[in-house]
């Protein structure tokens, strides 16, 4: 999953925002964007995943 924004330091304060989620979400900034490493996610978590998105 690749996310950009239009601030500059908009994959900064996401990958903060993740990094503080109950079950931190992993991810490298890279060109700009913020890559999501899913593979850091528990099976079960994956049902958590977008609920904790909208809550951000």
């Amino acid at each position: 999953m690749r996310l950009t924004g239009r601030s500059g330091d908009a994959p900064d304060r996401l990958a903060a925002l993740l990094c503080a989620l109950p079950r931190p979400v992993g991810g490298q900034i890279r060109d700009g964007a913020l890559i999501l490493d899913l593979r850091c996610l528990h099976a079960d978590a994956d049902a958590d995943l977008p609920g904790a998105l909208a809550d951000l």
